[in-house]
């Protein structure tokens, strides 16, 4: 029972990592600024007219929207532990299709906003 646990908490935290590591490229997706996977280096932020990246402009935007990716990712295991009970390769899965629910739909409401 407690290794089950241990699974499931290094799915979620592989959701984390994930949501982490796909950010920058998200942004590069959604506003076409130019960041990567290594981060804002490449940014239109840094130019010298805009427009601007509108997660990369505002400081408190980056935190916001992973804050929504990750509400959205614990909505969907909640779901899969009610339906499914507490196992690993599903909070796994439903975590990142949670995330990248959370992923189109932040993007899209920046869109919308922006």
């Amino acid at each position: 029972m407690a290794s089950m646990q241990l699974l499931e908490r290094w799915a979620l935290a592989v959701v984390a990592l994930v949501a982490a590591a796909a950010a920058h490229p998200v942004c590069n997706l959604f506003f076409r600024c130019g960041c990567d996977l290594y981060g804002p280096a490449h940014c239109n932020i840094h130019h010298a007219a805009g427009p601007y990246c509108p997660w990369c402009a505002h400081l408190w935007a980056f935190p916001l929207v992973g804050a929504g990716w990750m509400a959205t990712s614990m909505l969907c295991v909640g779901f899969a532990r009610r339906r499914f009970g507490r196992h690993a390769f599903s909070t796994l899965g439903f975590g990142l299709a949670g995330l990248v629910i959370g992923m189109l739909l932040s993007g899209a409401a920046t869109l919308a906003l922006y």
